[in-house]
Formats: C-alpha cells, structure tokens, sequence
C-alpha cells in the first residue's frame, strides 16, 4: 500500500503544475486508485464474512427452476459459504459418469474439538432417484433455503434445528436427470442411469433374491447408511400423488399386490398419514385418476417391487423410510415447480419433527463406558436397533407401553418397561449392561425365542454341549428346584440325527436364588425361559431359567440351525456365532457372516449366495 500512497501523491502534485488535459487524466487516474482501494475492502470483508460464524446472512431466494449439475453444485456451495455454521457439504462419491453425489447436512456445527451432542437424531431426505423425476431435486433446494433463512427468526424451525440434523441428497441419479426431458409426463427416458439401471430395484432384498449387478449410486448409498446413523428417511418420486410405507415386497413369486405390512406398521402409517394431512391435497386421496384412503398405501398393496431402498434402509440400517410420490406428471414445466413448493413445505417440516418419537439413550457397560454395536430391541417386535460406536440408540414409538430389551456381545441383556404418552422430545432410557466372566459368545435372544433348535457343531474338536433346564417349585417357606441335563453329543449321527442323552430328574438343594451347574470350568450362562439371558433392570431375573454350558473356545465354530416356523421342521443356517471382536453388523454383513433375524438372512443370501456353502467348505478343509 506505500508505493500506492506514493503514486496518488504525485498525481495529486502534478494535477496542480500539468496542463488542464494532463491534469484530467490524473483526476481519472486518482479515481481508478479510489475504486481499486475500495474493492479490495470488499474482498477482504467478504473473505473475514464467510470465515466468521453469520447465522443472519442470507441468500437470494432460489429460482423455481431446475438445475443441471453444475448450477446445482454451485447453488449447494453458495450454500455452504453463506451458512458454513449451519451446514456440512460432503460426497457420497461418484456416479457412473463421474457427477458427485453432493448432501448438504443442515446442522449446528459443534465447537471446535468438541463432538455433536449424544443422542441428537439424524434425518435424511433423497431426491431424483429416478432421473425423469425431479420435483424433489427442486423441492430439497428449497427446503435448504427455508430451513436455513429461518432458523433464529422463526421458532419452529430454530427448534428443529437445534435438536435434528438433516441431511438432504438432491439427486441420487445426476446422470439420468441429465439425460431427460422437461415437460415428459411419462415413459422410462431419463428413469435409469447412464448404465440403464433402475436404482430402486438395484438393492439387496430380504424378501425375493435380488442378484442384479450393484451400480455405483447404489454401493454409495450403502456405504452412506453404513457410515451414518439415521432415523428416519423419505424418498422423493412421482408419477402419482401418495405417501408409501413398507413392505414394498412380499415372499414368492406373484406379483399380485397384497398387503405386507411390517411389525412397526402403526409407526409407518402414523408418518405417511402425517405427512399427507399437512400436504394441501395428497390427505384427499383423489389425484393423477387414483384413489388412496388418506392419501397413503402400502407399497406391496400398490405394486410389488424388488431391490427398493425403502425396505433396504428398515432391514439392514434400521431406517423408518417412506417413499412420497408429489407429482402426477414426472418431468412437469418449471412454472409448476412453485406450486409443489406450497403444498409440500408444511408437510417436509412436519415429517421432519417424527425424529423425535419414541425412546432414545445409551447403552452403557458398568464403568458407564458405552457399548459400541450393541442392540436394542422392543418386545413383540423384530427388528433390533443397532447403537452407534458411541452407544446410542433411538427408536421411533408412539405413545404407550413397550419392554425394551437392550444385549450386547458378552453381556448380560437388560429389560426395562417404559411408559409415555405425547411429549414433544423422545424419553431418555439408558442401559447399564452386566459384563458376563465366560469365554466365547452368547446365543442372541431370538435363538430361544424360536425353540425348538438344535445344536450342530461343525468340528470333531467341539466339546459337548450341555443344556440344563431348571424348574422353580415355590412353597410355603422353601423353593424346590428340579433340574434336567440334556447332553448332545459332539459328533453328528450319519443320518443326520443327534445322539441324545436324557438323564432322569433329580431333586436338587432347596434355594432361593438362580442355580449354576458346577460339573464345568467355565460359568454357565443363566437364561430366563421368557426373557433368556436377561436381567431385568439390573436385577437377576426369576430363577425358573435355562442354563447353556459352553465347553471350550471351541465353540466359535458352532453353527445354529434353527427352523422356519413350527411345520417347517427343516434346519436353516441363520447365524455363526461371532468371535469375540466387537464388529458392527454391517461390517458381518459385508464379510458374509450371518445375519440376526429373518430379514437380514434373506438379505444376505441375495447379496452373499454363496456364503454359507464357502463357510462349510472353509470348515470341512480344517476337520
């Protein structure tokens, strides 16, 4: 800035001794210095503005256009810049052709070098899965807008903000968006991506074999959920005015529509239904010639499909997503794209806000150190939650009574019973699991929950096995216990039968408390019948229980068969037990390891078709 001052003073000395011409063009010389020196001001203020936290600053309104890839990669950006304290752009990765497949996060950013706080939900919108469908490509830019123009003005939102995050995915196929037309109503140009692949029939599926080859936009979403914990999810289409909720499949091969409705179906229909009451029209039911009850179906009721990511998100990442379809015409004029606006703000702000339904907490160990990848789960109902790698939990109810159970690899499970009725946040449980002293695993609930079974083990090396089932006989002053000893042999028949010993009942010492079997090294394991290997609120549970004797390390090896139902008496592999290293499910699920429940089988038999036969192969060269 010297020589500048050294220049404007010459110039200001020679426009008194010059000519009157010399002397004009010193003037205009001496104005360029003035509106140089002013736009440098204006670069650096605008440089300190972006890097200071500015939760006023705003943005122009957004056009109600649609964007191509580039003007939507720079409107996310400019996003970023103006609200870099209110937001996180990041990539999923890349689609076939290259486009990223940017998410912008509306969250307050935790101070430096501290974490987001424990137990905040996460929420994630997905739009143009399908290219040749992009109202909600637009509707996504507008809500980020919305959101962020609001927060600290308007109440509502301000709230949402401070207790959600929420990650928007404008389009999930940039590459068939690209390639479609404006004003097509209908047809498949545009729908697939540039490998002509339908994204929402690309996913694993647990009800039908699902053996099309992964796209890049589909692995980047599965690696998306595998990374990040959710809660809840909507998927933006068109074609029809509707809210659909799971099952979108059901088992065979039929392709009738029927009603599949899930164990959470009163959660699933609660948030469609909400959302199409705060649409200004969808809760009618009447729209593109279709007639819905209340505006929602379920999704195997209207068209079966296989490989869809709403029932991908539920069964393997434990996401409630629902698919809204918001237009009757796919690809309509950008004249329309206000009015969609109008009628699905209130209705996203609404859906939103279901993040905080239900219960959520930690599941701690007794140090009160939290237990990553351990699951809980609610009574009568499948599907088991897993906690982040910092304990937490959340798990959308409605009002009620539920007995939450909460288990974990080498734990004792805990049971406890909440109550609540409508509040605004969700009730705060928190786990405190007993570390068990016993090598190897434990037998997940659902393995005693399905009795009968059978024990297989899969090594000439595998120590018996024995089962031991006490009965509690309460009397007037004392408690009599009867005990039965079942002993499996380690060697499997020929015929494929176990060689069975039963030896008669004895009467035991009378006692009050849980009963161990002393004939073994190890400690047993102590399995309520109703609640196996539980305790209940910290409490050992009631002494009629079913004790599981492991023998050695062994029994790392054992396989589980279990059967389909009660008629079904034919054994199916469903789990191995696990070594001892804590492993999240997705990371037994993307090694081919079994999964947990029914779904996840199924699941993993359509990505994983061979898994189990390597597995015997595996064991059959050791033996």
């Amino acid at each position: 800035m010297r020589h500048w001052d050294l220049l404007r003073r010459r110039l200001l000395n020679a426009s008194f001794t010059s000519s009157p011409r010399r002397r004009r063009t010193t003037k205009m010389l001496s104005k360029s210095y003035h509106v140089f020196v002013l736009l440098c001001w204006t670069v650096l203020w605008d440089v300190a503005w972006g890097l200071t936290v500015s939760p006023t600053a705003t943005l122009p309104p957004p056009l109600f256009q649609y964007n191509n890839y580039l003007e939507l990669t720079g409107e996310l950006h400019g996003l970023h810049r103006t609200y870099p304290n209110l937001t996180r752009l990041y990539s999923l990765g890349r689609s076939e052709r290259g486009r990223e497949l940017w998410v912008l996060a509306l969250t307050l950013a935790p101070e430096p070098g501290t974490e987001r706080p424990l137990g905040r939900p996460a929420v994630k919108f997905v739009g143009n899965m399908h290219g040749n469908e992009p109202v909600g490509r637009a509707l996504l830019i507008h809500f980020a807008h919305h959101m962020l123009q609001g927060f600290n003005v308007d109440l509502e939102i301000t709230k949402i903000l401070n207790t959600t995050e929420i990650h928007l995915l404008p389009t999930m196929n940039p590459d068939g968006f690209e390639s479609a037309e404006e004003g097509t109503c209908s047809g498949t140009k545009g729908r697939y991506n540039s490998r002509g692949a339908d994204l929402n029939r690309n996913f694993p599926d647990f009800m039908r074999k699902n053996f099309v080859r992964r796209e890049k936009e589909t692995k980047n979403v599965i690696k998306w959920l595998k990374n990040s914990k959710f809660v809840l999810s909507a998927n933006f289409h068109g074609g029809a005015v509707v809210a659909s909720y799971p099952w979108d499949n059901y088992a065979g091969f039929s392709q009738v529509p029927k009603h599949t409705l899930t164990e959470d179906h009163d959660i699933f229909y609660h948030l469609a239904s909400t959302y199409a009451q705060r649409h200004q029209h969808m809760h009618t039911g009447l729209s593109c010639g279709d007639y819905f009850e209340g505006g929602v179906t379920n999704g195997a009721a209207w068209f079966p499909l296989t490989g869809g990511m709403q029932d991908f998100n539920y069964v393997v990442a434990g996401v409630m997503e629902i698919t809204l379809e918001v237009s009757c015409c796919k690809f309509p004029p950008r004249s329309m794209l206000k009015h969609f606006w109008e009628e699905n703000k209130e209705a996203m702000i609404e859906f939103v806000q279901g993040a905080q339904l239900g219960v959520k907490g930690l599941v701690l160990d007794e140090m009160d150190e939290p237990i990553p990848h351990s699951f809980v789960a609610v009574q009568g109902r499948s599907m088991e939650y897993e906690t982040s790698d910092r304990g937490e939990y959340w798990r959308l109810l409605l009002p009620g009574n539920y007995t939450l159970r909460a288990f974990a690899s080498g734990y004792y499970d805990e049971v406890q019973r909440v109550s609540f009725g409508d509040q605004d946040m969700p009730l705060w449980v928190e786990f405190r699991l007993k570390r068990k002293n016993q090598r190897g695993e434990f037998l997940p609930p659902q393995v005693f929950n399905e009795l009968p079974f059978e024990f297989i083990p899969m090594t000439t090396s595998m120590a018996t096995i024995a089962t031991s089932t006490t009965t509690v006989r309460p009397t007037m002053k004392t408690t009599s216990i009867v005990t039965t000893t079942t002993m499996i042999s380690s060697t499997p028949d020929p015929e494929g039968a176990q060689n069975i010993t039963k030896p008669e009942p004895k009467e035991t010492v009378p006692s009050s408390t849980m009963t161990t079997v002393a004939s073994t090294e190890t400690p047993p394991l102590v399995l309520d019948k109703e609640q196996p290997n539980t305790i209940v609120n910290g409490q050992p549970s009631n002494p009629s229980a079913i004790h599981i004797v492991y023998g050695d390390s062994g029994d790392s090896s054992v396989r589980r068969y279990l059967p389909e139902g009660p008629s079904d008496m034919q054994a199916k592999v469903i789990s191995q037990m696990r070594s001892s290293k804590q492993s999240s499910f997705f990371e037994q699920f993307s090694a081919g390891l079994a999964p947990r429940t029914k779904y996840h089988r199924r699941v993993l038999e359509s990505l994983f078709p061979f898994a189990v036969a390597n597995f015997k192969l595996q064991q059959s060269k050791k033996t």
